[in-house]
């Protein structure tokens, strides 16, 4: 991909929209297995 000095606005939003989503998508996961994990965690106690 081209250098961001050479992109136009458009593409700008587009980079930098993709990477948000790249990050919340990320961030999502990450939360999901402290979930899995949680729950494992309680389910052996529990057990």
């Amino acid at each position: 991909m081209s250098d961001k000095a050479s992109l136009d606005h458009m593409q700008t939003w587009r980079l930098s929209t993709i990477e948000k989503i790249s990050k919340f998508r990320d961030t999502v996961q990450a939360q999901i297995l402290k979930n899995e994990l949680a729950r494992s965690l309680l389910d052996t106690l529990v057990n």
